[in-house]
């Protein structure tokens, strides 16, 4: 890396953000669906080839019990930190097993503070997985850190271990985190 008038640059002459630029652009393109460059510019409100056939899912999902949690909150007109968010992050903490919790308003919030508070910052790389939602991404981006990518293990579709000790540098940070995975609903899958 090279420094020119305040920007770092590759020796190439490649910006971070030229970067950035160019993988976002590479990854859309990839992703889309194979099809002739003239149809793929006929917008389906326009008769094209529409890229869903189905709607999607309905979302969030909740319950009648979630109802009776929310319901009493949103009519109190304290939305922020209330009585009820720090009983809820004390009866969290105790269910982790930690003295701590912090709720935040949604995972990508969770990931942004957790990066800030283990200190990722400028110039700092951090190792996850492509296969993952683009929330993951952002965290790093917004801490002014750069993603670096390590694929998953095909058995067990979670980050290869083996392929994240070859993308460690000097500028990788390092840390320790107690996860526990949860899905949309809440549930741990066990």
């Amino acid at each position: 890396m090279v420094k020119r008038g305040g920007t770092i640059m590759t020796k190439k002459g490649v910006t971070r953000r030229q970067f950035l630029a160019g993988a976002s652009a590479a990854a859309a393109t990839a992703a889309a669906p194979p099809r002739s460059r003239s149809e793929a510019l006929v917008p389906a409100l326009l008769g094209g080839t529409p890229v869903r056939t189905r709607p999607f899912p309905a979302w969030p999902v909740w319950s009648e019990a979630d109802e009776r949690a929310v319901v009493p909150v949103l009519r109190s007109g304290v939305w922020s930190r209330s009585r009820v968010v720090t009983e809820a992050e004390k009866r969290f903490a105790r269910l982790m097993g930690t003295e701590y919790c912090l709720l935040t308003t949604n995972g990508t919030s969770a990931l942004v503070t957790a990066l800030h508070a283990l200190g990722v910052g400028a110039g700092d790389e951090v190792i996850t997985t492509p296969y993952t939602f683009v929330a993951t991404i952002h965290a790093i981006l917004l801490n002014n850190a750069l993603p670096v990518f390590a694929d998953v293990d095909p058995d067990t579709w979670q980050i290869d271990a083996r392929k994240v000790a070859t993308k460690v540098t000097k500028r990788s940070r390092s840390s320790r985190m107690r996860a526990r995975p949860t899905w949309q609903s809440g549930s741990t899958g066990r």
